[in-house]
């Protein structure tokens, strides 16, 4: 291969001046970048969110009921983030008058905005155009009616949401086979035996865990903070029936856990469950007539219609009353998607059914009528009725195990075996590999070395001697086409962020040396130019989200945009910073406290070592460009680090002209020490052929690197020939132009020394 010279190519675009202060760089995102572990989110978008005493006043009150708070004061940064959302997301949106008016037809027809709710100072100006926003809830300007709104709406969506936590089934009397259809009801009903039993697994249930989790949750939020505070300081198992009926952080937790058969969180809320199932077991009552009013579909209601005599069950807690309601109103439901339907339950204690309590018994609190069952209580379909308009009657009787064959002889299995192997079965069965993998961890924190599963986990998670590989697991990093636009700051970053973050950031020249079909299935976040990307065709955004350098920023797309270098890798240190953190948060419900540890570290380290870039670059003379630099440096990039013949006899060779002579093996070394140390000094840099495609743009972007030579390894006569022959003949070069240099500037005492070293490399040139 030889030596091959690296030809230098200037950015096109201005560069900033490497004097910006460090009072620009960007600081940790707040909790808009972070998982949310509750239901609902608020999203308030207002230019004086978080300037007036009323409106921080305000967003303490909208705290009570749901942590998930993120506000906004500029209208672009807020459409931008609402657009990344997931559609099973539920926002609950309040904006001011006149920025709603801007954002609610580019936002309103997203599934993940449920409600919207124009706050601002005279409404009479925003009723009519609101009319045409069907999500549009209230348009008021009292804070106090705003949060009644809110209060009411959160009740009617969370019963909505109740709908996900009901399934249906037959029980065939006939069979004892597990189907697709039943496998969902049989799991987890195992699962909740694994997490109410001390039979399965020995570590004790603790909310150790679950408040490190919280913490991380809640890491920028005051507020937050103090609500985990609390719960350390005052949760009394005897009083968890009251953590479970109020608006409590813990209570929305888990209700989310169990809608979504979170099988981490419930993990971690382990504790709770166990406590409130031991409370209301021991305040069990002997039997209840109690109703329940829930909002239902017509294929849910068509679905119970069709299974009379079947059994139903749900997954979540049930919340009833004793007193009949006088009237069902249907005045605010939509009747095109909701129907009302008064469920009428017989309950009576036999063996095998879930608890149920009366409220008032247990707690001091004004709960007459209130009844709860526990978690996973299954009822027999005894009939359903159509009332009136969209009203129907639903009569259950809460049912045993025993009344189920098919679980009745799961769960004597399941007893007898104590094979916990069993659910991820049944997990795969439901196509829900995800769930069964994140069980299979959980397994693995909690089981002892030796256990008989320990093998079969580590098999189903092939897994080695490492639980999880180093570098970022959900996401990818790709640069492509950028670093001929970067100048020296922006170089310094990257190369900055590259050694913090293993292989998360792939750099490619162009787009043809990149293919999206080869990159592992986890979300993508491409950075390139606008030039670029109207070269790709065929790319599926769904998984792949975009940060386009370039001056034009009217485009009307959800990439975002940015107009100098610097910028771009700042948004790129946030996106970093973000994907760590998240997935400290996910390492940590897996129960990997060291892994998420390391990533909640490198999360923090990165806008520090930014900020120390920043700095260094900050104390660069750029102004004074009158003086002639005449200091040179031969450095060379190895590999490993290797005194062979070739780099002796070039060291040797170049000894009485270039005598500092300096070896590195680490790039990011390299790369730091030619920033500061050499920075005002000329440096002609040899660099294995190793790094030719990975790292020499970094470097190419310093004007202080004269020319960048890459040497092949193998041992060959030819390639030191030529390597010596190259670094010669560009000497004498940059030599000869240095006297010239001199001379016009009256220095003819230094321009005759540079003449006399390019004549000695004249001489030299001539011997090889």
């Amino acid at each position: 291969m030889g030596v091959q010279l690296s030809t230098k190519k200037k950015p096109n675009s201005t560069k900033k001046s490497l004097l910006t202060t460090t009072e620009f760089i960007p600081t940790s995102p707040s909790n808009i970048e972070m998982e949310y572990l509750e239901t609902f989110i608020l999203v308030w978008l207002d230019l004086k969110v978080d300037k007036s005493e009323q409106n921080q006043t305000l967003q303490k009150r909208l705290r009570q009921y749901t942590t998930s708070l993120v506000t906004f004061n500029d209208l672009e940064l807020c459409e931008q983030w609402i657009k990344t959302r997931l559609n099973d997301e539920k926002i609950l949106f309040i904006v001011s008058g006149a920025l709603g008016r801007k954002i609610l037809p580019n936002i309103h027809q997203l599934k993940s905005i449920i409600a919207i709710y124009v706050f601002c100072l005279r409404p009479q100006y925003h009723i009519t155009w609101t009319k045409d926003y069907s999500k549009v809830r209230a348009v008021i300007s009292e804070p106090n009616t705003l949060l009644q709104h809110i209060s009411n709406d959160l009740i009617y969506f969370e019963n909505i949401e109740n709908l996900k936590t009901i399934q249906i089934f037959t029980d065939h009397r006939r069979t004892r086979v597990v189907n697709s259809e039943i496998a969902p009801f049989i799991w987890y009903q195992l699962f909740l035996e694994i997490l109410l039993s001390s039979s399965y697994l020995q570590a004790s249930a603790s909310s150790t865990e679950l408040v490190q989790i919280l913490r991380q949750y809640s890491l920028n939020e005051k507020e937050n903070l103090n609500l985990i505070e609390e719960f350390e300081r005052t949760y009394d198992k005897q009083q968890c029936i009251v953590w479970l009926i109020n608006n409590t952080i813990l209570a929305r937790f888990l209700n989310k856990a169990i809608c979504e058969e979170d099988v981490s969180m419930l993990f971690y809320l382990r504790f709770f469950l166990i406590d409130i199932y031991n409370q209301l077991r021991d305040h069990q009552l002997d039997s209840a007539h109690v109703y329940r009013k829930q909002l239902m579909t017509l294929e849910n209601i068509e679905n119970i219609r069709t299974n009379l005599n079947q059994y139903l069950s749900f997954n979540g807690f049930l919340i009833t009353s004793t007193k009949k309601p006088a009237e069902i109103s249907s005045s605010d439901i939509d009747n095109n998607q909701f129907q009302n339907v008064l469920i009428e339950i017989d309950a009576t204690n036999r063996d095998g059914s879930m608890p149920f309590v009366s409220i008032q018994q247990m707690t001091n609190l004004n709960n007459d009528s209130d009844i709860v069952f526990m978690c996973g209580a299954i009822f027999k379909i005894i009939s359903l009725t159509n009332e009136y308009d969209s009203t129907w009657i639903l009569q259950l009787s809460l049912a045993s195990d025993t009344d189920l064959n098919i679980l009745t002889d799961r769960k004597q299995k399941f007893q007898q075996s104590k094979d916990l192997f069993m659910i991820v079965d049944l997990l795969d069965q439901c196509k829900q590999e995800d769930k069964a993998n994140v069980y299979c961890q959980h397994l693995l924190q909690q089981l002892s070395p030796d256990h008989v599963l320990i093998p079969h986990l580590k098999e189903r998670l092939h897994m080695d001697a490492k639980l999880l590989p180093e570098s970022l697991r959900t996401v990818q990093f790709v640069l492509i086409g950028l670093t001929t636009h970067f100048n020296q700051l922006a170089s310094a970053m990257l190369t900055t962020l590259q050694s913090l973050t293993n292989d998360s950031i792939l750099i490619y020249d162009n787009s043809s040396k990149f293919d999206f079909e080869t990159m592992p299935d986890t979300t993508i976040l491409v950075f390139t130019t606008n030039q670029i990307i109207s070269t790709m065709t065929n790319i599926s955004e769904q998984q792949i989200k975009f940060f386009i350098l370039e001056e034009d920023k009217n485009r009307v797309d959800q990439r975002k945009r940015f107009d100098n270098c610097e910028d771009l890798m700042f948004q790129l240190a946030d996106e970093l910073y973000r994907y760590y953190k998240l997935e400290a948060i996910g390492d940590t419900k897996l129960g990997n406290i060291s892994l998420a540890k390391e990533k909640e570290e490198k999360a923090n380290r990165i806008h520090i070592e930014l900020k120390e870039v920043h700095q260094r670059f900050s104390h660069i003379d750029t102004t004074d460009k009158s003086e002639v630099c005449i200091t040179t440096k031969l450095i060379w990039l190895q590999s490993t680090y290797n005194t062979d013949d070739d780099m002796i006899k070039i060291q040797n060779l170049f000894e009485n002209i270039l005598p500092s002579f300096l070896i590195f093996t680490n790039k990011e070394e390299c790369h730091y020490h030619i920033c500061t140390t050499e920075m005002n000094h000329i440096v002609f840099l040899i660099m294995d052929t190793i790094y030719k495609d990975s790292s020499a743009v970094g470097f190419q972007q310093f004007d202080n690197v004269k020319n960048i030579y890459f040497y092949d390894q193998s041992p060959s006569t030819k390639t030191y020939n030529n390597a010596c022959f190259q670094l010669t003949h560009d000497l004498i070069s940059y030599y000869n132009k240095l006297g010239n240099e001199l001379s016009a500037k009256k220095d003819p005492e230094k321009a005759k020394d540079m003449f006399v070293i390019a004549q000695k490399l004249c001489e030299l040139l001539i011997e090889l």
